[in-house]
């Protein structure tokens, strides 16, 4: 079963395309050398034998970790789009992008006075109160991910703790699951480190919804206040929870659950580069908002990301943020949203760059470094790149690409 935001009645937002090829050319033929670590596994997924063993291009990446679109917005006009098994109207899983939606929805009721963030959670959920994962959690920790719970979001199949908590859900509902399955964290508080675990947005999705008046509020919300307003042409379709037996309540799948096509996506990330403002100025998200997103925050978001394991399993000093459910570099004025099996949605304010990536990789997150550095270098082929980019177009892999345990 399903739910929709609803596209509204605004005319659709008719993105303009940049007039020659250029770029287009950039993106599937220039090629780089051949100086990543990755690259050895690039050329291997590749399994061809016209790609020279020194050098690939964006497009060898992008047909290598099974792109479905590609598609680059630079200064409002779409520069690159480009489809594989799917057509520009098709909706795409979306995974965890769908995570960004709803804490960014959580944001505009706390800038609206609907809901306090320092609040504990049990003053919005009362069948929480007395459960021991949620004494002294607020609802900051839950849109920031720093709750400290026992559970490892790294590791899938049988056994593991999505596994189990999926299949509670199914007997249980996703409330009952979050009731049952959540256990205090034994070496952590809660406050101290990110630690992305998706349960925790069902958490905020159930939070939502107690404050809008029911199951699915959270999605209506979602779609009055934001995506009829984009001029979207297709509406954002939202997965309910799998159940087992009739008796069991299913709800959004806040976490996860999400699908939209890849031009739709576009025009959210467009509107997030603008702060907030559509592409014909309307300010549907309040730009402090936005801007509370790009800086990371607070200081206490740095801190809590550098003590994260994803912080970790980079090597440490990340400079990034998790806020809202959108990972941040705030020195370089980047947020994105990210799903596994290669979802992407990479703002970069600094260029005036959006890019979209929609993929059916067949592991869940062990493609991310490449398909990182592949956003990272088409950013090369634009006019008016950061010099930084300019000057070696052999693009050292950044410290931010490295995720081989990272969660989406």
């Amino acid at each position: 079963m399903i739910d929709f935001a609803s596209r509204g009645s605004k005319p659709v937002n008719i993105m303009q395309d940049s007039s020659g090829d250029e770029y287009k050319k950039f993106i599937e033929t220039f090629e780089f050398k051949n100086d990543v670590e990755d690259a050895p596994i690039l050329l291997d997924l590749l399994n061809a034998t016209d790609v020279a063993p020194n050098s690939f291009t964006i497009l060898d990446m992008l047909i290598a970790t099974n792109t479905d679109a590609f598609l680059v917005m630079h200064k409002d006009k779409i520069v690159y789009e480009r489809y594989w098994n799917q057509t520009a109207s098709m909706r795409h899983a979306i995974w965890s992008c769908t995570k960004s939606f709803f804490a960014l929805t959580a944001a505009m009721l706390a800038h609206d006075g609907k809901l306090d963030p320092e609040k504990l959670v049990e003053e919005y959920i009362p069948e929480l109160k007395d459960h021991e994962a949620f004494e002294g959690v607020t609802v900051r920790h839950i849109m920031d991910m720093s709750i400290a719970i026992d559970f490892d979001e790294s590791k899938y199949g049988p056994g593991t703790d999505n596994a189990n908590f999926t299949f509670l859900t199914g007997t249980k509902g996703a409330r009952g699951a979050i009731k049952e399955y959540f256990k205090l964290h034994p070496d952590r508080t809660h406050g101290d480190a990110f630690e992305y675990i998706t349960p925790v947005t069902e958490t905020l999705g159930w939070i939502l919804d107690s404050i809008l008046g029911g199951n699915g509020k959270g999605v209506e919300y979602f779609q009055d206040r934001i995506w009829s307003k984009l001029g979207q042409e297709h509406d954002f379709m939202v997965m309910l929870t799998t159940v087992y037996t009739p008796t069991v309540p299913r709800f959004p799948l806040y976490g996860g659950g999400g699908a939209a096509t890849a031009r739709d996506m576009l025009r959210f990330g467009q509107m997030m580069l603008g702060m907030g403002k559509t592409a014909d100025g309307v300010q549907i998200v309040p730009r402090e908002v936005v801007k509370d997103i790009l800086v990371g925050g607070t200081d206490k978001n740095i801190e809590q990301y550098e003590n994260s394991r994803e912080c970790q399993s980079y090597g440490g000093n990340c400079d990034m943020a998790y806020r809202n459910m959108f990972r941040v570099y705030p020195k370089l004025g980047i947020f994105e949203m990210s799903g596994i099996h290669g979802q992407i949605v990479h703002v970069d304010t600094k260029n005036d760059y959006v890019a979209v990536k929609q993929s059916s990789n067949s592991n869940s997150t062990q493609m991310f470094s490449l398909e990182y550095l592949a956003i990272l270098r088409s950013k090369i082929g634009l006019k008016e790149s950061i010099p930084e980019l300019k000057k070696s177009k052999k693009s050292k892999r950044s410290k931010g690409s490295k995720v081989a345990k990272r969660g989406y």
